[in-house]
C-alpha cells in the first residue's frame, strides 16, 4: 500500500509540472512571449565588481513559480513587453555612474524559444577616474581639531577611483563618528566634493570640504561653530495601559541628563528596551533645544502579557508501536510588574501499543522565573544592547514504567545574557537534582548482568552546575537567508561535594549524603547547523547538522545518571527509528523493557534535509540520518558493552532516510516525516526496496517546528 503511495505521488508531481509547463504558453496570443528569465552579465568586470546589484533596475520581472510548477496553473504568465527596456537601461546607467563608471553601456538581448523568451542584459563597465590627488579641509576650526585627535580624516584608501557611493559612505562613516562625540544630527550633507578630471589625464584631483552649512542651504545659512550637544531632560512613559515598576524602567535607561550626547548611546538604551518582551514598541523622540541640549522622550506600549501554547509530538512506527509527546505551556512576560518573565508547563511523553498491556507514562512539571538583571552581581557591569537576566527553574518529573516508578526533583538558579545580536550565554553555578526510586520490578533488577547497569536504578543526589554557549549568524526570528547556528552545552556534577568526603559517609563504595550516594560526572554536547537558502526567492533550502556528546563518569560514581544519558530515534532525532530504540551500537533491544529505553555515554549524529515548496502553505522534504549512540570505557566497569571504537563506526552507526511533509504558516509549522531505516546496525545489513514497508521497516514522526 505505501510504494502504491509514494509511486502514484511521483506520478502526479510529474504530470503536474508538465501541465503547468503547458498551461503557461497555451494563453500567449500570437506575437507575444512568456517571459522566462532575467539575466545580467558584466562583460567586463573591474575592481572586483560584476553587476550584483543590478538585478532591481530590471523593470519586469518573471511570474513566481513553485518548484514543482503547481503554481503555473493558476497565475497569469508575464509577457515580454519591451517599453520596459529604455526605463531599465536608464536605471542601470545611472546607478553604475553613480558607482564610479562613466557613459556605461546597456544592451539587452531577447533569446526566443517557441512562446518563450529570456532576456539578457549585456553590460559593459565604462570609464573609472582613479584619484590622483585628494585633499581634506574642515571651515570649523574646532571641528577640525576634534577630527585631527579622532583621526578620522576623509580615507583616501577607501576611495581608489572618483565614486559618489564610495564618497557618501566614507562621509556617513565620519558623520557617525561625529555624532558618537556630542554632533547630534551631523550628516553627510555637510560634505562637498569637487573633481577635476581635466588637470592629469585619466585621473581625478578631488577636494573634498567639509562645511559650516548643508547642500541644501545657502552659504548664507553658515554658522561658526558645530554645536556640541548634551543629553538634556530624559523621561520615560508607559503607554496604553502599560503597569510597570518605575524602578524597572529606570534599571534599563542608560540615558543620563547632562552626559555628552552619543548616538551609540541612544541606540544602546533604545535596543535595551526592545530586547524586553514587555514591550510591543518603543519610540525615542530626541528634541533639540536652542541651547546645546536635547531632551530624551522614551514611551513604551505593553506587548501581549499572557499566552498558552500547545506542542505535540508523535511517531508511529511499522509495528503499530505508538509514541506521543504532548506539552501545554503558560507565560506571564511581566508577572510582578518588573519585567519578571514566568513559564509553568506540563509534559508528557506516552509509548503504548494499542489493546495491549504494555506502555509507558512521564508526567513533568515545569516552572521558572526570569528576573531581567543579575541578582547579587551590579547591574552596572552589563551596560550593553541587551538586558541580563536570573533565571530560577524548578522541575518535577514522574516516570511510570513496567520496570520501575521513580520521580526527579531539579532546582536550578543561573544566569543568563547576550553580550551580541549574535550570542548568548548562560551559566548555572547551582543545580540540584534528586532522583528517587519508588518501586522497582525485583526480577529486572536482577536481570541486570554488572554492577554499572544496576548504578543507574539506584537513588542519587546531584549538586553541580551547567554552561551553555549559542552562536548565530542571523537577528531573523523566522530566517529567510543563509545562516548558521552553534550549541554548546556543558554539565558538571559532584566536584564540590568531592572536597568534603572525609565528612561524609561512606558505605565502602560510594560516599552518601543522608544515606543516598552523590553523582559525580561530566557532560558535554555540541550541535552545529547550516542552512542553505537559494533559489528565486530564496524558496528552497538545504539544511545539514553536525551533533555530538559524550559524558564521563568518575570519582564517586561509575555511571553518569540515567536522565543525563544520551539516546537516538524520534522526530529530531534518527527518524526511521522511535526514541531510545536504536543503540547502544549493535546492541539489540533490551528484552529486559517491556518499553524500549536504550542509553549510551556518547552520541554521533549527522543529518541532511532539502525543503522545497508544493503548494499554498504545504512544503515536502528529502532528508537523511546516520549516527547512533556508544558507551565509552571506564576503568571502574571493565565489563562494559557496546563501547565505540572509531574502527568499527561505520559497522555500528544507523542509516535512515525519507520523505515529509510541512504545513506552514509562519508562526508555526506543523511537519509529518516517514523514516526508511537503510541500515540497521543490529543486524548488519542494507535494507532492500522490498523491505521499506515491511514490519520494522519505517517510521512515521509527527512534530512542531523543523527537527533542526
Amino acid at each position: 500500500m505505501m510504494k502504491k503511495i509514494a509511486f502514484y505521488s511521483v506520478v502526479a508531481m510529474t504530470l503536474t509540472s508538465f501541465l503547468a509547463g503547458c498551461a503557461s504558453t497555451s494563453k500567449v496570443p500570437a506575437g507575444q512571449y512568456v517571459l522566462k528569465e532575467n539575466k545580467v552579465k558584466v562583460t567586463n568586470p573591474q575592481n572586483g565588481y560584476a553587476g550584483e546589484d543590478l538585478a532591481p533596475y530590471i523593470k519586469q520581472g518573471t511570474a513566481a513559480n513553485s518548484v514543482i510548477g503547481i503554481k503555473s496553473l493558476f497565475v497569469e504568465p508575464t509577457l515580454l513587453d519591451s517599453t520596459y527596456f529604455k526605463p531599465t537601461i536608464d536605471g542601470m546607467k545611472n546607478h553604475l555612474q553613480y558607482l564610479g563608471y562613466y557613459n556605461s553601456s546597456v544592451d539587452p538581448f531577447v533569446k526566443y524559444s517557441g512562446k518563450r523568451a529570456k532576456v539578457n542584459y549585456n553590460v559593459t563597465l565604462g570609464k573609472t577616474y582613479p584619484i590622483n590627488k585628494m585633499t581634506f579641509s574642515v571651515d570649523d576650526d574646532i571641528l577640525a581639531r576634534k577630527i585631527d585627535s579622532l583621526n578620522v580624516h576623509f580615507n583616501y584608501n577607501d576611495v581608489k577611483f572618483l565614486s559618489e557611493d564610495a564618497l557618501e559612505k566614507e562621509a556617513d562613516r565620519i558623520s557617525q563618528i561625529l555624532r558618537n562625540q556630542g554632533y547630534y544630527g551631523f550628516t553627510r550633507n555637510y560634505f562637498f566634493y569637487y573633481a577635476d578630471t581635466t588637470a592629469v589625464r585619466d585621473s581625478a584631483k578631488l577636494m573634498v570640504e567639509l562645511k559650516n552649512y548643508t547642500r541644501n542651504e545657502s552659504k548664507d545659512a553658515a554658522k561658526e561653530h558645530h554645536t556640541v550637544y548634551k543629553i538634556g531632560d530624559v523621561t520615560i512613559t508607559p503607554t496604553n495601559g502599560l503597569r510597570v515598576r518605575k524602578n524597572f524602567l529606570n534599571n534599563i535607561n542608560r540615558i543620563y541628563p547632562d552626559a555628552q550626547y552619543s548616538e551609540a548611546a541612544i541606540n544602546n538604551a533604545y535596543q535595551r528596551y526592545v530586547s524586553n518582551r514587555v514591550f510591543s514598541s518603543v519610540k525615542m523622540d530626541l528634541v533639540p533645544r536652542d541651547s546645546n541640549y536635547v531632551d530624551c522622550n522614551i514611551f513604551l506600549a505593553p506587548s501581549k502579557m499572557q499566552s498558552m501554547r500547545l506542542n505535540l509530538e508523535g511517531s508511529i512506527n511499522s509495528s503499530g508501536f505508538w509514541g506521543v509527546s504532548p506539552q501545554v505551556s503558560y507565560s506571564h512576560k511581566n508577572i510582578f510588574r518588573g519585567g519578571e518573565n514566568f513559564n509553568l508547563s506540563m509534559k508528557g511523553r506516552f509509548q503504548f501499543l494499542p489493546n495491549s498491556v504494555y506502555g509507558f507514562g512521564e508526567y513533568a512539571v515545569n516552572a521558572s522565573l526570569a528576573f531581567p538583571k543579575f541578582l547579587l552581581l551590579p547591574g552596572k557591569w552589563f551596560n550593553g544592547r541587551r538586558m541580563p537576566s536570573t533565571l530560577l527553574t524548578l522541575n518535577f518529573s514522574y516516570q511510570d514504567r513496567p520496570e520501575y516508578v521513580r520521580s526527579i526533583y531539579s532546582v536550578n538558579y543561573g544566569y543568563s545574557w547576550t553580550p551580541s545580536d549574535f550570542v548568548t550565554m548562560q551559566i548555572t553555578p547551582a543545580r540540584l537534582n534528586m532522583t528517587k526510586i519508588l518501586d522497582i520490578d525485583p526480577d529486572f533488577y536482577e536481570s541486570l548482568n554488572s554492577t554499572y547497569l544496576k548504578n543507574l536504578y539506584t537513588n542519587h543526589f546531584d549538586l553541580g552546575g551547567n554552561f551553555s554557549f549559542y552562536l548565530t549568524t542571523t537577528t531573523q526570528t523566522t530566517p529567510t537567508d543563509t545562516y548558521f547556528y552553534m550549541r554548546w552545552q556543558n554539565d558538571f556534577s559532584g566536584n564540590l561535594l568531592s572536597l568534603f568526603n572525609k565528612y561524609l559517609e561512606n558505605d565502602g563504595e560510594q560516599y552518601l549524603i543522608a544515606g543516598t550516594p552523590y553523582a559525580q560526572y561530566v557532560r558535554s554536547q555540541l550541535s552545529l547547523v547550516q542552512t542553505f537558502f537559494f533559489g528565486k526567492n530564496s524558496q528552497f533550502q538545504f539544511a545539514a547538522r553536525l551533533m555530538g556528546g559524550a559524558g564521563y563518569a568518575y570519582g564517586n560514581s561509575s555511571a553518569i545518571p540515567l536522565e543525563n544519558m544520551f539516546f537516538a530515534g524520534g522526530a529530531s532525532s534518527l527518524r526511521g527509528w522511535q526514541s531510545r530504540t536504536i543503540g547502544p551500537g549493535d546492541s539489540p533491544i533490551d528484552e529486559n523493557y517491556a518499553i524500549a529505553n536504550q542509553v549510551g555515554d556518547m552520541l554521533l549524529e549527522a543529518n541532511l534535509e532539502f525543503r522545497f515548496p508544493i503548494v499554498w502553505k504545504f512544503k515536502g522534504a528529502l532528508f537523511a540520518d546516520a549516527g547512533n549512540i556508544w558507551n565509552l570505557p571506564n576503568p571502574k566497569v571493565p565489563d562494559k558493552q557496546y563501547v565505540f571504537d572509531i574502527k568499527k563506526i561505520l559497522q555500528t552507526a544507523a542509516f535512515d532516510w525519507g520523505v515529509g511533509l510541512r504545513l506552514d504558516f509562519g508562526l508555526i509549522l506543523m511537519r509529518v516525516d516517514l523514516g526508511i531505516k537503510q541500515y540497521d546496525p543490529v543486524t548488519k545489513e542494507w535494507k532492500q526496496p522490498d523491505q521499506w514497508f515491511k514490519p520494522n521497516g519505517y517510521t512515521i514522526n509527527f512534530g512542531i517546528g523543523y527537527p533542526f
